[in-house]
């Protein structure tokens, strides 16, 4: 068993730089559009850049405060990327429905209006459920919760 913790972490490093690289790619490649005006390539880079540097600044702080690592800590980042991509693809969906003769704060206001709702149910959801993890009997997800919320 010993044996196993410690050569996992080697096979999650290579596993999860290639997911991760996946992942991007797919998020990029999803927001690129044939004309010019209406692709989104760079507001695809900026999600997936800030959802993957809360990823270092959260695994910096739990390294900081010297908390354990739990090898279902791998699986965080695609669960942060999921929930951050979320949300990106929400406001880039938002963004698209407006109509382009408008001025952009305008554009801005639809999009935030309509966005406004699903990202903060979806929010919540997430919250609530990283919550309940906190009594799961699960060590790992008693850590997250413990770290997120200072239960």
């Amino acid at each position: 068993m010993q044996w196993e913790f410690e050569k996992s972490p080697d096979s999650v490093t290579f596993l999860f730089s290639i997911t991760y690289t996946i992942a991007i790619v797919f998020s990029i490649a999803s927001c690129c559009r044939l004309d010019n005006v209406r692709t989104k390539v760079w507001v695809a880079l900026g999600g997936v850049l800030t959802t993957g540097l809360a990823v270092l600044s959260g695994f910096g702080a739990l390294l900081w405060l010297e908390l354990p690592f739990v090898m279902t800590a791998a699986s965080c980042p695609f669960m942060l990327l999921g929930i951050g991509l979320d949300d990106m693809f929400i406001m880039i969906s938002c963004w698209q429905k407006t109509l382009v003769t408008d001025s952009a704060p305008v554009r801005l206001s639809q999009t935030y209006r309509e966005a406004a709702i699903s990202i903060t149910i979806t929010s919540l959801t997430d919250a609530l459920a990283l919550f309940l993890g906190y009594f799961s009997p699960f060590g790992s997800l008693e850590w997250l919760a413990l770290c997120l919320f200072g239960v």
